[in-house]
């Protein structure tokens, strides 16, 4: 078995601190381990195949229900196995999976949200980093449709994934250069035009 990667006969559960630490710690003394989600909107496969992935991923936002009838019967974890990290299915998630370890964190696909990057506001300014690189290989970060603004909208969305004795990640936000999402102010952080 290839370390950390899925095989047909042995699918792995690798640990996962960025996904699944996420309740426990005391976030306002060590506000460098406070967990955040990078979310990326879209299509989620050319965000795979920037990222150097061979695969596959259900559009999670389609209504047609014979598409959804076919992935449901016919699964969408088990062709993914061997070429990421973990499907996730020793433990019966269906929703996630666990694409692959990034600078400054994790990338995972949620089947009902898309692709997401799992990580801390201390290594928040790495996993930007990457998504310059995904850009750069062609995901595209920015969504345009008639009656946007000329420089679009922004496809990355940034969130805390706690609320309760969470410290106050403004400043880190504004200091990697994030703005306030147009629609959700003090939720969510988007990137600025510059960064996509």
């Amino acid at each position: 078995m290839t370390d950390g990667i899925d095989t047909p006969d042995n699918p792995s559960n690798p640990e996962s601190p960025y996904f699944l630490d996420c309740t426990n710690g005391d976030y306002l003394a060590h506000p460098e381990l406070f967990p955040l989600t990078i979310s990326i909107h879209g299509d989620p496969n050319p965000i795979a195949w920037a990222a150097g992935l061979d695969i596959e991923l259900p559009i999670y936002y389609s209504d047609d229900k014979e598409y959804w009838e076919r992935i449901r019967r016919e699964g969408w974890k088990p062709r993914l196995r061997g070429k990421i990290v973990s499907t996730w299915e020793p433990n019966g998630d269906w929703d996630y999976a666990f694409l692959k370890r990034v600078p400054g964190g994790e990338l995972w696909y949620d089947i009902e949200e898309g692709i997401k990057i799992f990580t801390t506001l201390g290594d928040l300014k790495l996993a930007l980093g990457y998504l310059q690189e995904l850009r750069r290989n062609g995901a595209a970060l920015t969504w345009i449709e008639p009656g946007d603004p000329d420089d679009g909208v922004s496809m990355v969305w940034i969130t805390q994934r706690i609320g309760i004795d969470s410290p106050d990640p403004t400043p880190i936000y504004e200091e990697a250069g994030l703005v306030p999402h147009r629609r959700f102010k003090g939720m969510v952080y988007e990137l600025p035009p510059h960064m996509r």
